[in-house]
């Protein structure tokens, strides 16, 4: 098959009954064009999927890549404190970049480009966006300061950094891209040509962002002697931003668990467009809040710890889903929760461990660099490998995988 091709498929079941699709680029026509590979209202596509790979072997080479993703973003910048502060925020704004190159544009502006360079042409560019968006969310929540995005300020500067302020507003940004492409299933969007629907999502996300971060978030913690020093505004709602983190860090793991690893079960079983979208914005929405309060407020469990076992369950199961293909749990939602809790736990104690062997907190606890490392640089580079660069130079598979379950059409009743 043609390394061009789409990274996902979006309408072929990948149960070992099926024959693989053709994942082949439309003759004609720009991605999402109408007849070609649009998706109806409601749907939950796919995970990002080129070719099908064999597996386990595929997924163990992208678990290696994945791996290597992971040193160079999360260690090597000064080690892992520096590259929390500093590569950490840059790859919270370029998550949403990722995701509508990947699945929205399928790899336009490059999709003529032959992999690798499709690839690092694209990457180029989502690394370009995330910067850009970087410094515009230092606008908002601050003042522009290029030396706050690439570099610690001493103590007692008055630059102003990107850690941990522009942290809410990005990740209220990359929750709002994943609830509307996988949760809403690309809905209100769906119908638009795929270059005109991704920058619109990106463009919602960042509204829906700022609204909320807007009549939300307070850094009331911050006095007010600081804040004005390094210029930090505080839109005075009624949630810490840091705070806030936590119960967005839930809600990305409902998001990623329900609605990649388990293609949208249980809510997909629900009859009737209108009711389905409702059931699966409060299965993610109200399902990542009653957590956050009963961890936070019931448990006493700190917000960078809910954030980091949060972190680990979204990228478990972006590991399960997109690199493996959920092999060898395959279809079946039971065994791939309990695959994506194993996963959960070893990159939980296994990234927490190996932080406080390598580096001394001084500043920030280990827990938000877990779990920065779980959404950034592992699940992003995860992602990157399989729907950006096509797992290349893995070939695919004659047969297909057991891969996750087969996307149901939810338009229809």
């Amino acid at each position: 098959m043609s390394p061009e091709g789409p990274p996902m498929s979006r309408s072929a079941s990948r149960s070992n009954a099926t024959p693989p699709a053709d994942h082949r680029l439309p003759a004609e026509g720009g991605p999402g064009r109408a007849g070609a590979t649009e998706l109806e209202p409601h749907v939950a596509p796919e995970p990002p999927a080129p070719p099908l790979a064999p597996q386990p072997s595929a997924g163990l080479a992208g678990l290696a890549v994945t791996a290597l993703g992971f040193v160079v973003l999360g260690i090597l910048p000064g080690g892992p404190q520096t590259a929390l502060e500093t590569v950490g925020p840059i790859a919270t704004f370029a998550l949403p970049v990722l995701g509508v190159s990947a699945l929205w544009w399928e790899g336009w502006p490059a999709r003529r480009l032959r992999q690798p360079l499709a690839g690092l042409a694209n990457l180029a560019l989502i690394v370009a966006g995330g910067i850009v968006l970087t410094l515009v969310a230092q606008a908002v929540v601050g003042r522009i300061d290029m030396g706050g995005v690439f570099s610690i300020p001493a103590e007692g500067a008055t630059t102003f950094p990107t850690w941990p302020w522009t942290m809410p507003l990005g990740v209220l940004a990359f929750v709002a891209f994943l609830q509307i492409t996988f949760v809403n299933g690309r809905w209100p969007l769906a119908g638009l040509d795929g270059r005109v629907a991704g920058a619109a999502v990106l463009v919602a996300a960042w509204a829906i962002a700022l609204v909320v971060y807007v009549l939300i978030v307070n850094w009331n913690f911050v006095p007010p002697q600081a804040r004005e020093a390094i210029g930090l505004g505080n839109p005075g709602g009624p949630e810490s931003g840091l705070d806030l983190l936590g119960w967005l860090a839930c809600v990305t793991a409902f998001q990623v668990l329900f609605y990649i690893a388990l293609g949208g079960w249980p809510t997909v079983r629900i009859r009737g467009a209108a009711a389905r979208l409702v059931a699966a914005n409060a299965l993610t929405i109200g399902g990542g809040w009653l957590t956050w309060l009963v961890l936070f407020h019931g448990l006493n469990v700190t917000t960078p710890t809910i954030a980091a076992m949060s972190a680990g369950v979204a990228a478990a199961a972006v590991i399960s889903a997109i690199l493996f293909d959920n092999w060898p749990a395959g279809p079946r939602p039971g065994l791939v929760a309990a695959q994506v809790a194993l996963v959960t736990a070893a990159l939980f104690y296994g990234l927490r461990a190996l932080g406080d062997g390598i580096e001394t907190w001084n500043r920030d606890p280990v827990e938000l660099w877990v779990t920065v490392s779980c959404l950034n640089f592992i699940a992003a580079t995860a992602i990157a490998h399989v729907a950006v660069f096509h797992r290349w130079p893995i070939p695919p598979a004659d047969a297909p995988s057991t891969g996750p379950p087969a996307m149901v059409d939810n338009s229809r009743t």
